[in-house]
């Protein structure tokens, strides 16, 4: 088995991977089994930087010329205003060296994996991923000093699930609004997926002021969403497969409801509140949408040509409901980004889509908060601030 042993050198920490049978020693932690795992994606260096720390590793960095080493510590996570010093002082750390080391592992496999695409990778960085149950590496691939490409290993079966359904997702997808698909297989005993480069620069996690005299990015993201309308089939909104869904996850027997019908600890709705919220949404047909289901900043980039296009499909699905990605972007800009109140969040909301859905929208957003809600639930439960500030807009009149 593998088991780490940590040497202090001049107030760094140096780790080096052993071996031993000593089966009382096979109790690992979380971290030392991602940190060794990410090490196999490492390419580029006999040794790879640790950052921020071990005890809470985001990025893994081959220690390799600096200049190619502060370029590779860009794709340390940071969106918010707040969390850009952060990050600079965390790509300042590895540009000399002051920080946690690893040693490197044989990745043969990799190169195996990744060679009838990217036969020439000399360096990798490796985003470790958010730390639950769907937990995933991922590897932005480097040949010399060109970014070409990204790939995502499942360190779990909930992680390898997803996976799944991005490669689903990705296959639907008109050219040019997400990453191509290479490769979808084994890799090391877990699911992966090879994705080409998606050239260019991530949007602003803000949100605009929206004029009459300028449409802004709101009107940009509704147009490319309004792309996504791929398949020619319309539903009444009580049969629409995205309504549905939320209305099997979401309305129980009635008896664990708040003000609007929503439980802060079940998400349990009376079906008389859950169809009240649909009768105005009853005179039209509603189409299906691919929705990416995480349609945020950070997963969204303006290309060379001014497009735009989104990566990390994971969460989505290929019959999903119109404006529910856009009412999730700004739900997570605003609290995450912008750390807004329920009150102004739910105000901007209004503004944004009454112009595109006139008497529909308190009703669209309605259902759009609600499957916001549910999404993340998946992840963070019910007792995240996060969630309790969405409840707060939802009790809004």
């Amino acid at each position: 088995m593998v088991i780490w042993v940590i040497v202090r050198l001049s107030g760094t920490v140096s780790h080096r991977l052993i071996m031993s049978d000593d089966k009382e020693q096979m109790s690992v932690s979380v971290n030392e089994q991602i940190l060794s795992q990410a090490l196999k994606y490492v390419v580029g260096a006999e040794q790879a930087a640790i950052l921020p720390t071990v005890e809470n590793p985001k990025l893994l960095v081959p220690l390799c010329d600096r200049r190619l080493r502060w370029r590779l510590s860009k794709f340390y996570p940071a969106f918010s205003i707040r969390a850009k010093p952060w990050r600079m002082l965390q790509r300042v750390r590895a540009l000399f060296g002051l920080v946690s080391k690893l040693s490197d592992q044989n990745n043969e496999k990799l190169h195996q994996f990744i060679y009838d695409f990217f036969p020439d990778i000399t360096h990798s960085s490796v985003l470790l991923g958010t730390p639950g149950p769907t937990r995933k590496i991922t590897v932005q691939l480097w040949a010399g000093k060109q970014l070409v490409g990204y790939l995502k290993v499942a360190t779990t079966s909930a992680a390898a699930e997803k996976i799944k359904v991005e490669t689903k997702v990705l296959k639907k997808l008109p050219e040019g609004c997400g990453p191509k698909l290479l490769k979808y297989s084994d890799l090391d005993g877990n699911k992966a997926m090879l994705l080409s480069l998606v050239d260019g620069k991530m949007l602003n996690a803000s949100l605009p002021a929206i004029t009459p005299e300028d449409d802004g990015i709101m009107v940009e993201l509704n147009t490319y969403l309004e792309g996504l309308n791929v398949r020619a089939e319309i539903f009444a909104i009580g049969d629409h497969p995205a309504i549905v869904r939320l209305r099997e996850q979401v309305v129980g027997d009635g008896d664990r409801t708040v003000k609007g019908g929503i439980s802060h600890q079940s998400s349990v709705m009376r079906l008389q509140d859950f169809e009240e919220i649909l009768f105005p949404l009853r005179k039209r047909a509603w189409p299906l949408v691919i929705q990416h289901g995480d349609f945020a900043p950070w997963n969204i980039f303006r290309l060379q040509d001014g497009l735009l296009c989104s990566i990390d499909w994971e969460e989505g699905c290929v019959d999903g409901f119109p404006f529910f990605d856009l009412i999730h972007f700004i739900g997570q800009t605003a609290y995450l980004c912008q750390k807004w109140s329920p009150e102004r969040t739910l105000g901007y909301l209004y503004e944004t889509l009454r112009p595109m859905l006139g008497s529909s929208a308190p009703s669209i957003i309605k259902l759009g908060l609600l499957s916001s809600y549910v999404s993340l639930q998946q992840t963070v439960g019910d007792d995240h601030p996060i969630q309790k500030w969405r409840m707060n807009m939802w009790e809004i009149d």
